[in-house]
């Protein structure tokens, strides 16, 4: 199917979910609509979520805890299991029965307060409500409507702080007793499925769950889906193609790169946290959702600086074939490429400091000053370029050294792209790395498939089965990625002396005083 088919297929379908007016959630791929409480908002849906159809949160977030710092949102979420009330659990008992089961299965320990059986939208139907007296950090309470169809069961399930729920489960219940089948329209035909290859599908399918407010841009290698500022949007799609073509220049691959990846982007901090995204953060890769995840923070800089951080994550992770590098690596460009200046037409001119608040310079200043003085990384010091080099995930990720091992690791990669008096060896870091990092990768895949042949001649003929497959490639998703790593590491040091490391920390102290 050609990209432009595909393009009118996709903006088909972005029509046909948004023709209802935002009070209104009518989904006519699946045939249903209800109108949400007051005030609530629709969040989108992951791309992997198998249950959710329809989510919604309050606009206006409680503060809860014990000092009324932790922000929670009220929330209703419409669930369609295509069996009973499991997923794909074909359970023929009462309704009234499986809800309670679900309850149990869902909450844990809880407190019901009321079941009542009742008839929506002419069919079977089951409301509850639900105390959670244990919950932290406060009771919460939940209302529940389970509604038969012929389908599967729809269910209704909405979350608030306990002593809340008499208030709003009124609120609740109305949308679930507005609950209400529709006509099904913009389903994609047979013969357009059958040309459509198995990407395109799922890029199909994201759109048509899109939820009231959201819409699609799709440009050469992106995806973006949004509820945020159109004209915003359009400049994240010019400076992510842009920064792309510079990871591709830096970067080039063996073959071209064919995966489209989602850029999701939601028009605030709160919708991104509805959504999923991670307290404190500006933005996300997922590999295991194949998307990127942004919101539209201020200043706007600030989330362009996210973007080209968190991209460089998405682009290298099918460089290498979904394999990580080393955090100093990863994290380090991702800083590095965060801080690029384009031109109008998308073209890198320079690579500086990473605008909208994420500059590591004043970091790494202080933190190369106190190294320099002998102090530690527990003392504000930045870790010695030797082990920074080496830590794996959790080791540059520790808490007390996090913020200064970004810094450090923006600082070496800035160096090793942009001075002008690097050292021989130290010219080679970059590529060299890179290179023994797929041959790490190689070499212990080659093992585990020798282990695999080796097993396999051990066991009786009769028994064996078909062999197994002689190209290391089929098992790199196997490996273990901390071995590959220190492998990786081990190859491109192994000739450094400890007078080699002492002559490279000196240059980056000397490097970082200056750096900004």
């Amino acid at each position: 199917m050609s990209v432009r088919m595909l393009a009118s297929l996709l903006l088909l379908l972005a029509f046909t979910t948004l023709t209802s007016a935002q009070s209104l959630h009518k989904d006519e791929r699946l045939g249903y609509q209800f109108k949400p409480p007051r005030g609530f908002k629709s969040i989108a849906i992951t791309p992997n979520e198998r249950l959710i159809i329809a989510k919604y949160q309050d606009e206006s977030p409680l503060y809860i805890g014990s000092n009324g710092f932790q922000q929670f949102f009220n929330s209703m979420n419409l669930m369609l299991f295509k069996g009973g009330l499991r997923e794909d659990d074909d359970d023929t008992r009462p309704l009234d029965e499986r809800i309670e089961s679900f309850i149990e299965d869902h909450f844990g320990e809880h407190d019901l307060k009321r079941l009542r059986s009742t008839k929506i939208a002419r069919a079977e139907a089951c409301e509850a409500e639900v105390l959670l007296p244990f919950a932290s950090p406060e009771p919460m309470g939940a209302y529940l409507c389970a509604i038969e169809q012929p389908e599967g069961t729809f269910l209704f399930v909405g979350e608030t702080i306990g002593k809340n729920l008499s208030k709003l489960k009124s609120s609740f219940s109305k949308a679930a007793k507005g609950f209400k089948r529709v006509e099904k329209s913009g389903e994609l035909s047979q013969s357009d499925l059958e040309q459509m290859t198995g990407q395109e599908r799922f890029l199909a399918e994201q759109v048509a769950k899109l939820p009231p407010g959201w819409e699609s841009l799709r440009t050469e290698r992106y995806l973006f889906l949004f509820n945020a500022d159109k004209s915003f949007v359009k400049e994240m799609c010019e400076q992510i193609e842009g920064i792309r073509d510079e990871y591709e220049r830096l970067y080039p691959p063996d073959a071209p790169i064919e995966a489209i990846s989602i850029v999701r982007v939601c028009d605030s901090a709160e919708d991104y946290y509805g959504y999923g995204g991670p307290r404190g953060s500006g933005g996300y890769w997922s590999s295991g959702a194949k998307e990127l995840v942004f919101f539209d923070m201020r200043p706007r800089e600030a989330t362009l600086s996210v973007l080209r951080h968190e991209a460089f994550h998405q682009y290298i992770y099918y460089f290498y074939g979904e394999l990580a590098p080393h955090s100093w690596y990863n994290e380090g460009h991702g800083d590095y490429f965060a801080g690029a200046k384009l031109t109008g037409t998308g073209r890198v001119k320079k690579y500086g400091k990473a605008p909208g608040g994420f500059d590591r310079s004043g970091i790494i200043k202080e933190a190369v000053r106190l190294l320099s003085q002998g102090k530690s990384d527990r003392e504000g010091g930045c870790p010695n370029l030797k082990d920074l080099m080496r830590f794996h995930q959790s080791e540059f990720y520790a808490s007390h050294r996090r913020s200064v091992c970004y810094a450090a690791g923006w600082a070496v990669v800035h160096m090793l792209r942009e001075s002008r008096r690097l050292d021989d060896k130290w010219e080679k870091i970059l590529p060299e790395y890179l290179d023994f990092l797929l041959q790490a990768r190689h070499e212990a895949a080659e093992k585990i498939r020798d282990k695999a042949v080796g097993d396999w001649k051990k066991q009786d003929e009769d028994d064996r089965g078909e062999p197994p497959s002689d190209d290391p490639a089929v098992y790199y998703t196997l490996t273990s990625t901390t071995d590959v790593q220190d492998r990786a590491y081990e190859l491109t040091f192994e000739e450094w002396t400890d007078d080699d490391w002492a002559d490279f920390e000196e240059e980056f102290i000397e490097y970082c005083s200056k750096i900004g």
